[in-house]
């Protein structure tokens, strides 16, 4: 962002920028909502909860931008009635990894329903395993 705002620093470049924004905060979006990297719910809850905003801000950003020469002078009033809604969504929205942990092991649909569950055990098992890492190879190469 330093660099776009230093050197593509003009009227003519507005788009530009807030393209960059927007695909920048779109990615932050993604790894921390969906692929939370903290082990303290509270802290991924609120990380998710930071980058939500962010990208919220941004897409209010893009939309203002579009409606500029209308008569529409609302973006700001969107964007505060908007904050209340993603802090209850982001808050009470449950990791839809745990289903997988509940699923009977007969109930599968198909295979990689078992894939995908064998990998977020895996997953769990590496983030609280507090053995060697040659048990953990052996666990991880046996399990595949």
């Amino acid at each position: 962002m330093v660099l776009c705002f230093t050197f593509l620093n003009g009227y003519q470049y507005q788009y530009i920028i807030l393209a960059v924004m927007l695909g920048g905060s779109t990615v932050l979006f993604v790894k921390f909502h969906y692929n939370s990297p903290y082990y303290s719910e509270i802290m991924g809850k609120l990380w998710s909860l930071l980058v939500s905003l962010n990208l919220w801000t941004v897409m209010m950003l893009v939309f203002g931008k579009i409606m500029e020469n209308t008569s529409f002078q609302g973006s700001i009033v969107a964007w505060l009635i908007g904050l209340p809604f993603i802090i209850i969504a982001v808050f009470t929205n449950k990791d839809h990894r745990v289903n997988l942990l509940l699923i009977n092991v007969n109930k599968f649909q198909n295979g990689e329903e078992i894939q995908n569950q064998i990998r977020y055990v895996l997953k769990l098992i590496s983030w609280q395993c507090t053995l060697p890492s040659i048990f953990y190879f052996v666990l991880t190469f046996f399990s595949i």
